[in-house]
């Protein structure tokens, strides 16, 4: 979704988290781990990624776990006594400074921004525990369900063939795996409320990457069957990816065609002075429209909340006067929603009114 839908803020940070995640990796395959020209733009790419949005915040110490693991395990001398702390201290102040970036972002979150704002995520002391256990669950199994699927086969076998691998090679491993395991709890546990489905998969589904590549990989490399088989999995879950993403892409054009011509028809039914309410039921379609409107010389234009209509946005200088039902010129939303607008409006189709259908938004104009 991030590629079709590019005002979302996952783009940007999915381009970041790939920027980084591709320094560590040819710092890696360079043996370079504290050269000033990869940590500077590991350190900055990580910590411009967390600003984009907080599940990205939430994935900045994967940064840290990936870099810091690939390093450890490459000491010429596996035995080497303090190597830990010498993988430390060697990279000491791109940790801090990605870790303290972290906690940074963390803090605005929780205590300037908050958790609560928004009704359909987050978390609040209002909702109840099922309900976070219930969005995780159609997290794993519905909305990310190829992932889980294929993520369970691999872990199993991996369990299987574990034999065929030395110690030290298997330690390495299976560190990588608890990265991946703790990054993917994280993310459910952020998405607990509203589920993972499309552009909240990202950056769950980046975790993947170490399971199915990095673990994977690792175990089905030297026998020809089963690397086949690997391959034939991976290319069938991004067919399956990539199908699904035809058809929302082709959707989510529809819907733009749908809501533009939802708002010009808007334009063309109203007067500069009439009131409009946006009364979707989904606050930033409320909000997108108000700002729409009103910078197409609509100014008196409410969106609809908790608390009844209010002016959220005002980009003219003409202050909208107080709203009555009986001055609205037109009102949209969606068409789920006809029979409570109209019972709002005390209207009745065809008689006090005119309605006119976008796919699924609605337009109801007073006669």
């Amino acid at each position: 979704m991030p590629w079709f839908r590019s005002a979302n803020q996952e783009s940007t940070g999915l381009l970041l988290a790939s920027f980084v995640l591709c320094m560590i990796a040819a710092q890696a395959h360079c043996r370079k781990y504290d050269t000033w020209y990869y940590n500077i733009p590991i350190a900055t790419g990580a910590v411009l990624c967390g600003l984009v949005k907080e599940s990205f915040t939430l994935f900045m110490p994967v940064f840290i776990g990936l870099k810091f693991w690939l390093e450890y395990w490459d000491v010429e001398s596996g035995r080497e006594k303090g190597r830990f702390m010498k993988c430390v201290k060697g990279n000491l102040i791109t940790y801090g400074i990605i870790f303290f970036a972290m906690l940074v972002n963390v803090w605005m979150i929780l205590f300037r921004v908050g958790v609560d704002k928004v009704s359909y995520a987050g978390f609040d002391e209002k909702t109840e525990l099922w309900v976070y256990k219930q969005g995780i669950i159609n997290s794993l199994f519905s909305y990310t369900k190829l992932y889980t699927d294929v993520g369970i086969v691999i872990i199993l076998l991996a369990v299987v063939c574990y034999k065929a691998m030395d110690r030290e090679r298997l330690k390495k491993q299976a560190g990588l795996a608890a990265i991946a395991g703790c990054a993917i709890a994280v993310q459910l546990v952020a998405h607990a409320k509203s589920g993972m489905a499309v552009r909240y998969m990202i950056p769950y589904t980046v975790a993947y990457v170490f399971l199915f590549v990095f673990v994977a990989y690792q175990f089905f490399e030297k026998d020809r069957v089963h690397r086949i088989v690997f391959y034939i999995v991976l290319l069938w879950l991004v067919g399956n990816g990539a199908k699904t993403a035809y058809v929302q892409a082709e959707g989510y054009t529809q819907t733009g065609r749908n809501v533009s011509q939802l708002l010009n028809e808007v334009c063309a039914r109203t007067q500069e002075k009439e009131h409009i309410l946006c009364a979707f039921s989904d606050e930033e379609l409320n909000l997108a429209s108000e700002c729409w409107l009103e910078a197409h010389g609509r100014p008196m234009v409410y969106s609809w909340g908790s608390d009844g209509f209010k002016d959220i946005v005002q980009l003219t200088d003409n202050a909208p006067e107080a709203y009555s039902l009986d001055d609205v010129g037109a009102l949209v939303c969606y068409g789920g929603q006809k029979e409570s607008m109209l019972q709002l409006l005390e209207m009745e189709e065809e008689k006090d009114c005119g309605i006119y259908q976008f796919g699924e938004y609605m337009l109801i104009v007073p006669d």
